[in-house]
């Protein structure tokens, strides 16, 4: 282990992890950790930001493996395994990038942001409970983003991040219609409600349904 921070507000702390062993893998990838005292695996999404495993993880009391990986210090070797998920990677000369998220599931965007080009439009919805939830994740994230927006479900107005995907529809459309991808990272009853969203937008404006788009590979999702 080469770094760690402390726990924010939500319970949420980051970890960069060096291999000892050249290995590759990349942003959107699986990392699989047992625990001590454990027999199961616990997968995390990553981000591979600087050539390190970069992920976010939410501490929970009675969670195995988030408090172990919370007592780790720095120079703690662990084990772990890397599994590819082709699934979820974003193509690597792609134009237009959505990446729509919340909680944890912002940590593959994170590496993403970190390899974008100048001439690469990326865009990223997030949602957490308050503003500062997305302070822990701001060193990491490309200022040249196109659009950055959050929404907030304890406080301000309330609401989750299918709202403001509704609302700026247009980005959207215009991913899509580029040839670009859409990516979803998060809790499972996130994705079902972004994906009500995305259809709505997708019949209205491009008359098309979303399972079109998710055929030609341009709507990706690692949710849980």
């Amino acid at each position: 282990m080469t770094s760690t921070t402390i726990i924010n507000q939500d319970g949420v702390f980051l970890l960069r992890l060096k291999p000892l062993h050249k290995v590759e893998f990349q942003s959107g990838d699986l990392i699989e950790i047992i625990a001590p005292g454990s027999t199961r695996a616990r997968p995390y999404s990553i981000a591979q930001y600087n050539g390190e495993i970069l992920l976010s993880i939410k501490k929970y009391n009675l969670g195995v493996c988030s408090s172990y990986l919370h007592s780790l210090l720095v120079h703690d070797v662990i084990k772990a395994s890397i599994k590819e998920n082709l699934s979820f990677h974003l193509k690597k000369d792609i134009s237009d990038a959505l990446f729509i998220g919340n909680g944890t599931g912002i940590a593959p965007f994170l590496g993403m942001l970190s390899n974008k080009t100048k001439e690469q439009a990326m865009h990223l919805f997030w949602g957490g409970r308050t503003q500062q939830s997305i302070e822990i994740y701001n060193p990491f994230i490309n200022k040249s983003l196109e659009h950055l927006n959050i929404a907030t479900s304890q406080e301000g107005k309330r609401e989750y991040v299918q709202d403001i995907l509704l609302e700026h529809y247009l980005i959207v459309t215009t991913v899509l219609s580029n040839g670009g991808q859409i990516l979803v990272c998060g809790s499972m009853e996130m994705q079902k409600e972004v994906f009500k969203v995305l259809e709505t937008i997708c019949l209205k404006e491009l008359q098309q349904s979303l399972f079109v788009y998710e055929v030609q590979g341009q709507i990706l999702m690692d949710c849980y």
